[in-house]
């Protein structure tokens, strides 16, 4: 039974932004052997002083319940120096993506919070503008290395989008046991909160998201060329988005100053003893021993 104090949850995520973070919290938090902290971000460990009153955030912690908080802590040295201290014996997860899907993710998704004049800004002029903000998205070679120098031997897991996109089932599987929890059916119907994509009109991205989750319940498309993806489906998104739209000179710029970046990642993840990698299209995704 977990103490009524504790300094430090079991169960850390550090990122990314636009990686699936939301869904991955949402499906651990219907796990009953989970508790996920209220709010799922707390910031408490971006404070120079802590006030030891950590347990606050989970306030309905039922005895043998697992502990978890998501927060993107990763850049700053607060948090890591506070980790470093405390956080030694947790598990961290980290969800990453390519740096194309992350850009144009974070650009969507300010778009979607900007007013009807703002959204008309292209992908450049968005990316020139908050260049720092969207370099921040994508250098996650850096923030793997920033955090193993706070934590060398910490335990994370590694989680690919395209992985949770596609077999949502799969790597909740894999979840599971890497995190040595008894598996349980969760329902991921309610959780895809992104369903459809940056709207021209908010009042049609609504009744399209209901529409959808009505029509494909615990589906979800992210590419035009999806195999699986209904022709009508397909058909409004056109409509409805300039999401899948990147012209050559951003595509360039984008593979020519990220691609490595990524690529350096990858490799980290998969040289690293104390990294558990869950990816698509790998035979050899989990070590039980």
């Amino acid at each position: 039974m977990k103490p009524n104090h504790f300094s430090f949850p079991d169960f850390i995520g550090i990122g990314m932004k636009k990686t699936g973070t939301s869904f991955i919290a949402g499906l651990l938090d219907q796990h009953p052997d989970i508790a996920l902290a209220n709010p799922r971000i707390t910031n408490y460990w971006i404070t120079d002083q802590l006030d030891g009153s950590y347990n606050r955030f989970f306030p309905h912690l039922n005895p043998g319940q697992k502990t978890l908080e998501w927060g993107e802590y990763t850049n700053h040295p607060i948090a890591l120096e506070h980790f470093s201290r405390l956080g030694q014996q947790a598990t961290y997860l980290l969800s990453y993506r390519s740096p194309k899907s992350i850009l144009f993710s974070w650009y969507n998704y300010t778009r979607m919070l900007a007013t009807p004049s703002e959204r008309k800004i292209t992908f450049e002029q968005s990316f020139n503008k908050d260049r720092d903000a969207y370099l921040e998205l994508v250098n996650l070679d850096i923030m793997l290395q920033r955090f193993r120098e706070a934590c060398p031997t910490a335990r994370i897991i590694v989680i690919d989008y395209e992985y949770l996109a596609h077999d949502s089932s799969g790597l909740t599987a894999e979840l599971y046991t890497a995190l040595g929890v008894r598996h349980h059916s969760a329902d991921l119907t309610n959780i895809w909160t992104n369903q459809s994509l940056v709207p021209k009109s908010m009042l049609l991205d609504r009744a399209w998201r209901k529409a959808l989750k009505t029509m494909y319940p615990g589906k979800i498309f992210r590419k035009n060329n999806d195999p699986q993806m209904p022709l009508l489906f397909r058909f409004i998104q056109r409509l409805n988005s300039e999401k899948f739209y990147i012209d050559e000179n951003m595509n360039q710029y984008i593979d020519e100053n990220f691609s490595k970046n990524h690529t350096t990642f990858l490799d980290a993840c998969e040289s690293d003893p104390n990294i558990i990698h869950l990816r698509k299209n790998d035979d050899h995704r989990f070590n039980s021993e």
